[in-house]
């Protein structure tokens, strides 16, 4: 009997794993919201094609895209780094190696989180998937 209990438990455990990881990537489509840093406010939209593909484009005053590459997934994050753009401008440029996270807010919007891979500056703001 006290076997039946773990398996059941254990199994149980799994599912709940395995549904929340399930979860982790963003729903693709175009993400839109801003992102900040202090009192800076940047306008953004983010292109989730699937959970392996995504690219930022900033509006003025970056004026910029940045593509992004899977990394992986971690504890219902999906975690990607930030590339070489092909239309520079100091913004992007300053995120080159830099690391993107997308984490679901519960409420069918994301945090998206940026460390710059130069500057070790951060940015942060929920996108709301546009309908």
């Amino acid at each position: 009997m006290l076997s039946v209990k773990r398996s059941s438990i254990a199994l149980a455990a799994l599912a709940a794993v395995l549904s929340h990881n399930a979860n982790a990537a963003p729903q693709p489509g175009q993400w839109s919201g801003d992102i900040q840093q202090g009192t800076s406010r940047i306008p953004v939209r983010l292109t989730v094609q699937d959970g392996q593909r995504a690219s930022l484009q900033a509006a003025a005053p970056a004026n910029c895209d940045v593509p992004f590459a899977f990394v992986g997934e971690q504890n219902g994050t999906t975690v990607y780094t930030m590339r070489q753009n092909q239309y520079g401008g100091a913004f992007c440029d300053m995120q080159i190696n830099g690391q993107a996270r997308l984490t679901p807010t519960g409420d069918g919007r994301i945090l998206l989180e940026m460390v710059a891979g130069q500057r070790n500056a951060r940015f942060q703001g929920i996108l709301t998937l546009a309908r």
